[in-house]
């Protein structure tokens, strides 16, 4: 009778032990510090890569399988997107943890991620430890995209201007383009001025519609429109000297010649040798001349008239400018 009981307790233990095994509790858990963020670089810019690191904690002395999957989460909608495939995960018993990982890019603005832990073929008995987010996190704002943060990077915007250059030069740190002509700031010989076609008459790298002197001659097209000479020809005269250091930029003299040294040349010098002039004879005024002849006339210079003929004037000559542009390139009114 003993034997009998003894056979038959063993008989039912073996029948009842895959019931025992099978109510052991299953439980794989993931909490926030168990989620660790590995970034490419210190100070991460939108579309670096991101390596996320996951811990499972075991809580069971049993092993099982797995999955763990991972979530890029919208901040302002709460949209939670998967990132890969799901890890596969094998998890020892007895308390033991293991580590699986994925690669993301970092996205535009504010993120944080999840993890969550799914178990293969049976149930874990703890739902509340399965799922897991980060801390808030903020990229640092990298305005032209290229790698290289806005608050280490000399020109944010990428134009081949130094952002410390832009402002004195009145073009946009913030802007490749500032004057939105189709060439970006650094290689645009106008950059606050459109020009698409780039024209530079003189090649001195400053466009024309921004140069104050086009052909380079030392006098501005504002002063060469007034004086009559030609912006766009840096030797109007044709006689080898520029009209900036032409003492008669008119006239041809390419001696320079300018016997009385007051810098305006001979051939438009209304008084060459620094004479005032003796006016001898009676003039058709009627009255005695600054000369010293009771017929010489006085002439005073007007601007408005440009003349173009070569000519002497024998009288004496009292002008307002006195200085060598203004002679031959202005109107002569006789006053009475």
């Amino acid at each position: 009778m003993y034997k009998f009981f003894t056979h038959l307790l063993l008989a039912g233990s073996l029948l009842l032990a895959p019931f025992v095994a099978l109510a052991n509790p299953f439980d794989l858990s993931i909490v926030s510090n168990d989620i660790v963020l590995q970034f490419s670089k210190q100070l991460f810019v939108p579309g670096d890569v991101v390596r996320i690191y996951a811990t499972i904690q075991n809580l069971t002395s049993v092993d099982t399988l797995g999955r763990v999957v991972f979530y890029q989460v919208n901040v302002s909608t709460g949209q939670e997107i998967v990132i890969g495939t799901p890890q596969v995960l094998s998890s020892k018993g007895t308390g033991l943890s293991e580590q699986v990982f994925v690669d993301a890019l970092v996205p535009d603005g504010a993120f944080r991620f999840a993890v969550e832990v799914f178990l293969d073929s049976v149930t874990d008995v703890n739902l509340n430890n399965n799922k897991a987010y980060t801390g808030l996190f903020t990229p640092n704002p990298d305005f032209d995209h290229d790698g290289d943060p806005d608050v280490t990077d000399p020109d944010d915007d990428n134009d081949g201007l130094p952002d410390t250059s832009e402002p004195p030069l009145g073009t946009n740190p913030s802007n490749p383009d500032s004057d939105g002509d189709g060439i970006v700031d650094g290689a645009d010989n106008c950059p606050v001025i459109p020009n698409p076609g780039q024209e530079d008459f003189d090649g001195d790298h400053i466009g024309n519609a921004c140069d104050e002197d086009n052909d380079n001659d030392g006098l501005t097209d504002t002063k060469e429109n007034q004086i009559g000479t030609d912006p766009l020809n840096p030797d109007t005269d044709g006689d080898g000297i520029k009209d900036g250091a032409d003492n008669c930029p008119l006239f041809i003299n390419a001696n320079q010649q300018d016997t009385d040294g007051d810098g305006v040349g001979d051939v438009c010098d209304a008084t060459p040798a620094g004479s005032g002039g003796s006016g001898g004879g009676s003039g058709s005024g009627g009255g005695s001349g600054s000369g010293g002849g009771s017929g010489s006339r006085r002439f005073r210079i007007w601007r408005g008239f440009r003349i173009r003929r070569r000519f002497r004037i024998r009288r004496r000559v009292e002008s307002d400018y006195g200085r060598r542009a203004e002679w031959g390139i202005e109107q002569f009114c006789i006053v009475q």
